[in-house]
């Protein structure tokens, strides 16, 4: 949370895909834009693990969390575990279908396979003449 400094800009992302800069509000000014009732829109005074911090500016900030109690990583920790435990239909589908071909290509290796071996000739079979007899 972004305490004091001026014209603090962030660059998070790595974390929102977007590569502009984040122009950060200092909390003071939150608050009062809060009791204001002005709009949510731009009030940005939180700064995201995994994100550059003080690309320009300079300030303070304090740090809520780190490590498996960051934003962030809760934010993985809740993708992650939400797809582990109820497999989306599509997903579903998906793994059915992979699953048939894998039998598919399997079953015509395999015919592939036998049908190769039997086109090799056993040693018996092999024409025992000479040239001039078998031409």
């Amino acid at each position: 949370m972004f305490i004091s400094g001026h014209n603090v800009r962030c660059d998070m992302s790595f974390v929102t895909s977007e590569s502009d800069q984040k122009k950060k509000i200092l909390g003071v000014e939150v608050l009062a834009q809060i009791e204001a009732r002005a709009s949510f829109d731009k009030l940005n005074l939180f700064i995201i693990s995994d994100s550059k911090v003080l690309l320009e500016g300079a300030g303070t900030y304090l740090v809520t969390g780190v490590g498996v109690y960051s934003s962030y990583r809760k934010l993985i920790v809740a993708m992650t575990d939400d797809h582990e435990e109820t497999p989306a239909p599509l997903q579903g589908k998906l793994s059915v279908m992979a699953e048939q071909i894998t039998k598919f290509g399997c079953a015509v290796a395999l015919l592939l396979f036998v049908e190769h071996f039997a086109k090799i000739p056993c040693p018996s079979e092999i024409d025992q003449g000479t040239p001039a007899e078998k031409a």
